[in-house]
């Protein structure tokens, strides 16, 4: 996870997979899921949560119920879902069809509490790659010092 351990998080690798490895868990899951056909969703808010999910993880009707602000807005934040993590995501659509998302996550303590800038950075990045671009604008709140490691 670039400059920070997983373990000094309170993440082994193993947890960190098993959490990606599933869009039940964390903004860029929902940020996806939110463009999926139903079926496909209510399989997904079905499943179990991952015993490595973290307390900020929702439950099977809050996840459902998130998926329509992610549709109006745009984006998905996610609070300790990864225990000790933060993120923003932001799906990245072909038309109609979900190729993905883009998201930025670190450690908790270092996500700006005002999101508009992070937010507005993983939209931008989205929509770069949507257009067939490249998504290469410098992070300012990430290289203000304030991120160091």
């Amino acid at each position: 996870m670039g400059r920070y351990s997983l373990d000094a998080l309170g993440l082994s690798v193993t947890d960190f997979v098993q959490l990606g490895s599933t869009l039940r868990v964390g903004a860029s899951g929902r940020a996806i899921a939110a463009h999926l056909p139903s079926d496909m969703i209510s399989s997904i808010a079905e499943e179990a949560l991952p015993a490595a999910a973290g307390p900020g993880a929702l439950q099977s009707a809050d996840f459902r119920a998130s998926l329509e602000t992610v549709r109006q807005t745009g984006y998905a934040v996610g609070s300790g879902e990864m225990p000790g993590w933060a993120e923003v995501a932001a799906p990245v659509l072909y038309g109609d069809a979900i190729y993905g998302a883009v998201s930025v996550l670190m450690p908790a303590p270092l996500m700006p509490q005002d999101l508009q800038v992070p937010v507005a950075a993983t939209m931008a990045a989205a929509r770069k790659i949507e257009s067939g671009g490249t998504a290469t604008t410098p992070i300012p709140w990430w290289d203000s010092g304030r991120c160091a490691g």
